[in-house]
């Protein structure tokens, strides 16, 4: 592989893993804050790591699934 694309590819990861690595800790005060249940949790935190896949496929050349 070329450098170019391992070191595109180590910027998505860790881009991704950073991210919820941020949001992860302020999750449980924005779910009491907003009354959210287990589910719609859970629907965040899905949303939040499908869209990842799809901006980080897109910006590798193809679409993660």
């Amino acid at each position: 592989m070329e450098k170019r694309t391992l070191f595109s590819l180590y910027f998505s990861i860790v881009a991704a893993i950073l991210g919820l690595s941020i949001i992860s800790p302020l999750m449980p005060s924005i779910a009491i804050d907003l009354k959210a249940t287990g589910v719609w949790m859970g629907l965040i935190f899905s949303g939040f790591a499908i869209s990842r896949a799809i901006i980080i496929g897109s910006f590798i050349g193809t679409i993660i699934f």
